[in-house]
């Protein structure tokens, strides 16, 4: 057990997965190895370093080919400073000339360490960048991400500090990532998000809220008292405590899976849906909410059983109005790019700068298409839908993956579906928010 006297950007966003993961790591002080991809990432911010700093190229290996794809996104070498420590600690090993004189940043009395991979503050305003390495470049953070980010918050508080510590008087900081591909033709994305003092300072006292309940925990002596969250037990490769967490007993709530909680939920004669296919579940339902809107009359009216078509109206009206009303902008570029045509819908582009590398020299099934800040329009008509007389396709919709995703499902789901339920799934028919697909590809509805 140590005293818990800083805290960094790491630990926020560990205290957000699971607090009890942040208790083990930052306050009980147990070591996580390195993995892989960690080591490979670590081996790419060294030839980054290296190029911003001498202007040394990166090598071939691996690590190097990867940070190839990012070197026109970065300010030219000899201008910036590399891996700033935004506290007195250094990194061990380092001899060379660091940034000093700039004030320590302090959260509710809690000290602010971490390291900034490029601080330049050469340019108009001061700029920050941090690099990034994944297998895929779906999970790079979007602009409106980096602008609550506590890292970019922190480290954007520290260079404007650090460009008044050189007599630099800014009240704006550009900050963002350079997110390198691993997998595949070399490749990387750059966004960067201008950050005004009183938006970074309206984000610090949300972080010094949470620095105060970590405070209250980091007071904890044992685990069992500090909430975990078991979602997170299998995130990122799997968090190395679970074990702990078992052991201690203080997983029993989270014991059973995803699928068993469904089967349990599903056992009983009105639950069970085992030998229902998919569609005739959907068709049940919406016959039973026809009924329900027969039978109960409007408020203060008379009992009038309605007619067919006002029943479709209803129906109707309510899947569009749940499609309408999800303030998700992600999800409405995915849907723009693949072409599919949400109900009432409005798109609003990203606002954040993107750039993608492509080397002359990738094969052609590698070239990915460049990423741009807007999406394809939407189409302005939707398809024209299938009769129900038509016979059925049995072929998977064309990128379903995704276009899934964009529509709530999730992977557990996606696996289970059939092609008929994908594309009622992709039409709206079926929504991932409402319904799950059981493991013997039935559809569980809650509360039928």
């Amino acid at each position: 057990m140590r005293d818990w006297k800083s805290v960094s950007p790491s630990q926020f966003n560990t205290f957000s997965d699971c607090k009890r993961q942040w208790w083990f790591q930052s306050v009980f002080g147990l070591q996580t190895p390195q993995r892989p991809s960690a080591a490979l990432g670590e081996a790419v911010h060294n030839q980054l370093e290296a190029y911003v700093d001498t202007g040394k190229l990166p090598d071939d290996s691996p690590a190097g080919r990867i940070a190839k794809a990012g070197l026109s996104l970065l300010p030219e070498p000899g201008t910036s400073w590399t891996e700033v420590s935004m506290s007195e600690r250094q990194k061990e090993g380092r001899a060379k000339e660091t940034l000093t004189g700039v004030p320590g940043i302090h959260l509710a009395g809690i000290k602010v360490n971490g390291f900034i991979d490029l601080l330049d503050l050469s340019g108009v305003r001061p700029l920050v960048l941090d690099h990034k390495t994944t297998s895929d470049l779906k999970y790079a953070k979007t602009a409106a991400e980096l602008r609550e980010d506590p890292q970019m918050v922190l480290y954007g508080t520290f260079a404007l500090l650090a460009a008044l510590s050189q007599g630099i008087e800014v009240d704006e900081v550009d900050t963002g990532h350079v997110v390198y591909l691993t997998k595949g033709a070399p490749l990387a994305k750059k966004t960067v998000v201008t950050l005004g003092s009183a938006h970074l300072a309206s984000e610090r006292k949300k972080l010094e809220g949470v620095v105060e309940e970590m405070k209250g925990y980091a007071q904890t002596r044992t685990p069992d008292a500090v909430p975990g969250e078991p979602n997170s037990c299998n995130k990122y490769g799997g968090c190395h405590f679970r074990d702990k967490c078992s052991a201690l007993g203080l997983l029993s709530s989270s014991s059973t899976t995803f699928a068993d909680r469904f089967r349990a939920e599903t056992t009983t004669p009105e639950n069970n849906m085992s030998n229902i296919d998919p569609m005739a579940a959907l068709k049940a339902l919406k016959a039973r909410r026809a009924a329900e809107a027969a039978t109960s009359p409007p408020p203060e009216q008379s009992v009038v059983a309605p007619t067919a078509p006002t029943v479709a109206t209803t129906v109707a009206t309510t899947v569009a109005t749940t499609v309408a009303t999800t303030p998700d902008a992600a999800r409405a570029a995915l849907l723009a790019k693949y072409g599919i045509k949400g109900k009432d819908t409005v798109y609003t582009p990203p606002t954040e700068e993107v750039v993608s590398i492509v080397p002359p020299d990738a094969p052609p099934q590698g070239k990915l298409a460049a990423f741009t800040s807007a999406p394809p329009p939407v189409a302005e008509t939707a398809p024209a839908p299938v009769p129900e007389t038509e016979a059925k396709t049995v072929r998977k919709p064309k990128n379903y993956v995704e276009k899934l995703a964009a529509l709530n499902w999730v992977d557990a789901q996606v696996s289970r579906m059939g092609a008929e339920a994908m594309r009622a799934a992709i039409d709206g028919s079926l929504d991932g928010r409402r319904y799950s697909v059981l493991p013997n590809g039935s559809v569980f509805i809650p509360g039928e």
